[in-house]
């Protein structure tokens, strides 16, 4: 069994507010849910309006899988809006 941990940090130059910053949240947050039945956390930079820190994990049989669907869902959310990455932390763990 494979675990991958993945936390970004980005930064979000059109959002103005923390209602704009929230919106791209929850729209990635719904296109990943529909595609791959799984949650996003805020973990971080709560205070800053265009800056957002996220984090998920997947668990897979195979790490192929894992590794495409961790690459994968880093595509959706960038695909969200405009979005930089500043920052990117993939663990996959083996059990």
């Amino acid at each position: 069994m494979y675990v991958g941990i993945v936390k970004l940090k980005l930064h979000l130059p059109a959002c103005e507010s923390f209602d704009e910053k929230q919106e791209f949240f929850k729209r990635s947050e719904e296109i990943v849910l529909e595609s791959f039945n799984l949650p996003l956390a805020e973990v971080g930079c709560l205070e800053e309006e265009q800056m957002l820190e996220l984090g998920y994990a997947i668990v897979g049989a195979e790490l192929g899988e894992v590794e495409s669907a961790t690459s994968a869902i880093i595509d959706l959310i960038l695909e969200q809006g405009d979005a930089q990455v500043l920052d990117e932390e993939v663990d996959i763990l083996t059990y």
